[in-house]
């Protein structure tokens, strides 16, 4: 099912070089296509909830946030940036570790239900849709 967030532009959530691809396709050709609907409404809950998260800004020089099309060659080989299921957000008004512990808190309420891994110990908010192994989201450190 199409899902087209609120507060995310495709272009924050895809690298520069697949703008061509997109404009030929349409935005909801890649929202479609290239992400988990589940990781974009989780991303406009956190949105809504934790106030301003930032992906990409690719005048700042930051990449690969969203979307990491094949060739990409930062992360893991299996990442679920590569397959659309996965994000790291810089929020603005609160720290990450704040939103992780209360993603954590929260986990099996229905904002959180979608995601499945959450990364740790970094400075951004790693979320992704992987299924559950368990009734517990998945956290892991890089």
């Amino acid at each position: 099912m199409l899902y087209i967030p609120k507060y995310f532009d495709i272009k924050e959530l895809t690298p520069p070089e697949m703008g061509s691809i997109i404009k030929k396709h349409g935005a909801a050709w890649a929202w479609a296509t290239l992400f988990d609907p589940r990781l974009l409404k989780t991303m406009d809950y956190l949105r809504e909830q934790f106030g301003v998260l930032y992906a990409n800004n690719w005048k700042q020089g930051t990449c690969y946030r969203g979307f990491r099309p094949d060739g990409c060659d930062i992360g893991a080989t299996y990442s679920q940036h590569r397959f659309g299921r996965a994000v790291d957000l810089i929020p603005k008004e609160l720290s990450a570790s704040e939103i992780r512990q209360e993603i954590l808190r929260c986990q099996n309420g229905p904002r959180y239900q979608y995601i499945g891994g959450l990364e740790m110990g970094i400075h951004w908010l790693h979320i992704d849709t992987r299924a559950r192994l368990t009734d517990k989201i998945l956290t892991f450190n890089p």
